[in-house]
C-alpha cells in the first residue's frame, strides 16, 4: 500500500468540519481523539475491528494499558458494536 501523496496539513481541513477542529482544541484528550478519528477515517487505513466507533473504543482502551497487562487476552465481545 502506497502512502498518500497529499500533504498532512490538508487532512484535517478536508476530512472534518470547522466545529470539529475548534472542539479539538479544548483539551489534549479532545485533540488526541480528533487526530485518531481522522486517521481511522482514512480510506488507506481501513477498519481495524469493524465500525469506526468500535475502532475508537479499541484504540482508546489499548492506549491506556500498561506493560503488565499489554498482552492480556481481550475477547471481541469486550467491544460490542
Amino acid at each position: 500500500m502506497q502512502p498518500s501523496s497529499r500533504p498532512v496539513e490538508s487532512t484535517p481541513a478536508a476530512h472534518s468540519t470547522a466545529a470539529e477542529r475548534t472542539a479539538a482544541h479544548a483539551s489534549v484528550a479532545a485533540h488526541t481523539k480528533f487526530l485518531v478519528t481522522l486517521v481511522l477515517k482514512r480510506a488507506d487505513v481501513g477498519p481495524i475491528t469493524g465500525a469506526l466507533a468500535r475502532d475508537l473504543r479499541v484504540v482508546d482502551l489499548l492506549s491506556t494499558v500498561d506493560l503488565n497487562t499489554m498482552w492480556d487476552t481481550r475477547v471481541p465481545g469486550a467491544f460490542p458494536e
